[in-house]
């Protein structure tokens, strides 16, 4: 598993604060066994970050896409939008 960032957003939360969002893909080298086959599989990964002293929340998703330029475009829709990593669920369901 392959992890790359592909974007940031800084954020202003409710109680005034600014925590920063990375945005990540994540590429899989999957093998189903049933078909004996391999393909490559490419998930999302939000990661937010409110200071270097508290903890980190993160969220993902495996395994949504197989075609890398409709992950870069999904990817770049949740760090515009400013997607929180508790949303990145709800927000793909309604997409997909």
């Amino acid at each position: 598993m392959a992890k790359v960032l592909v974007g940031k957003e800084d954020v202003e939360v409710p109680d005034g604060s600014i925590v920063e969002l990375n945005y990540y893909i994540i590429k899989e080298n999957i093998f189903y066994e049933e078909l004996n086959a391999r393909h490559v599989s490419y998930g999302i990964e939000i990661e937010k970050v409110a200071n270097q002293f508290s903890n980190h929340e993160r969220n993902f998703l495996r395994d949504i896409t197989c075609n890398r330029k409709e992950i870069l475009r999904i990817a770049d829709l949740l760090r515009k939008n400013k997607v929180m990593p508790v949303h990145l669920k709800d927000v793909m369901e309604d997409f997909i």
